[in-house]
C-alpha cells in the first residue's frame, strides 16, 4: 500500500475513505475558480508529507509536478 485515508475533512471539503496500491492511479477533479486553488495546495502538502494528518497514511512519498502552461 502506498497511501491510505480513513476520511478526513479540509475546511468545509470531506476527502472519503480510499487506499492506493502500487500500480494503481488516482484522479483529484476539482472545480474550476480561484476558490479552490488552496484546497488544490492543501491536498498536495498533505500527499507529500509536507504536512501531516492523523487520517492519512502515506507510506512511500510522492512527487507534485507543476503542470505546464
Amino acid at each position: 500500500m502506498i497511501l491510505q485515508s480513513i476520511g478526513f475533512k479540509i475546511g468545509q471539503f470531506f476527502i472519503p475513505p480510499f487506499e492506493l496500491r502500487e500500480g494503481e492511479l488516482i484522479g483529484i477533479c476539482l472545480y474550476g475558480g480561484s476558490h479552490f486553488f488552496d484546497l488544490e495546495k492543501e491536498l498536495v502538502a498533505l500527499f507529500t508529507q509536507k504536512i501531516k494528518h492523523p487520517n492519512l497514511v502515506v507510506e512511500q512519498p510522492f512527487r507534485f509536478v507543476e503542470p505546464i502552461r
